[in-house]
């Protein structure tokens, strides 16, 4: 399955050591497609050290991604699971995006504004409304 998108999350990457002492690493990313109408998201993994270096995915990067989709049954529950082979930059002639949609932007509280003395009528101190 081929998948043309942006790159929208790089998540943290996974490493570890097999039952056979053999180390791994895998690292999983958020693509979201461009150019449909209704334009479709998908976390996929890249499996190996080797595949993650030479793939470079980055956020912000259009990319054509090759899917391959697979279903694992455990205990009567079926998973998805869905690994990237093969990576590509796109060039489309577009400004790429720079910042993932996911992550807050810092905002400037507004400035105080100053605080008038209402001129109510006094109230008995011993009113015991909440309000």
């Amino acid at each position: 399955m081929q998948l043309k998108g942006v790159i929208k999350k790089v998540f943290d990457l996974r490493s570890g050591t097999s039952q056979r002492g053999t180390q791994w690493q895998s690292q999983s990313y958020l693509i979201e497609e461009v150019g449909n109408r209704f334009n479709q998201s998908v976390v996929f993994d890249v499996f190996g050290e080797d595949k993650i270096n030479e793939f470079a995915l980055a956020e912000g990067l259009m990319v054509e991604v090759s899917l391959e989709l697979t279903t694992n049954e455990w205990q009567g529950k079926f998973y998805n699971k869905v690994n990237c082979y093969a990576a590509r930059p796109v060039d489309d002639g577009h400004t790429q995006p720079q910042q993932s949609v996911f992550k807050a932007e810092p905002q400037q509280a507004p400035a105080p504004q100053p605080v008038q003395a209402a001129t109510q009528p006094s109230v008995p101190q011993n009113d015991d409304l909440p309000f």
